[in-house]
């Protein structure tokens, strides 16, 4: 059910972002202008701390759970976090399964050390949802994005690997 995500997994990956992003209250993103071939080659080139991972269902991906690297050999012991669960298969155990997975590849990297997200004030099953997990709140990201020219608030919240 739960496993690293493969190339050969770009476009279906790219449909299920695309249909998160569609529900428009629990991500960033408002768009996703990738190409499959841009997403085959991102996941191709993937290097630890890096990861994806996909919960699946037959063909379908109902689930994704990524890590991905601040970007520099000052912050390579820090990763970004971000999980999401099709909302068809919400509440069924599946975002806890990917969040374990997720923790036990991070606990076996030697060099990442901390794990980072933010998740939105107006959501706080997800608030709850990672605090038994070990996240800790960090501190609060006032007008983090802009909704339909509502702005939320993002509340950062992290947990050590080691």
């Amino acid at each position: 059910m739960i496993r690293r995500a493969e190339p050969e997994d770009a476009a279906s990956l790219l449909e299920y972002v695309r249909g998160v992003i569609a529900e428009g209250n629990f991500t960033f993103r408002d768009s996703l202008d990738i190409t499959e071939e841009d997403e085959r080659e991102y996941i191709s080139n993937l290097v630890s701390p890096q990861t994806i991972l996909v919960a699946h269902c037959t063909d379908d991906i109902i689930g994704l759970a990524t890590l991905t690297s601040l970007g520099f050999a000052s912050t390579r012991h820090r990763a970004k976090l971000s999980i999401s669960v099709h909302r068809d298969h919400r509440h069924q155990g599946i975002g806890s399964t990917l969040l374990q997975a997720i923790l036990d590849f991070a606990t076996s990297d030697p060099t990442l050390r901390q794990i980072e997200l933010t998740v939105f004030t107006d959501n706080p099953i997800a608030i709850k949802f990672y605090e038994p997990f070990g996240f800790t709140l960090l501190g609060l990201t006032p007008r983090s994005i802009c909704r339909n020219g509502t702005y939320v608030d993002g509340q950062l919240m992290y947990r050590d690997t080691k």
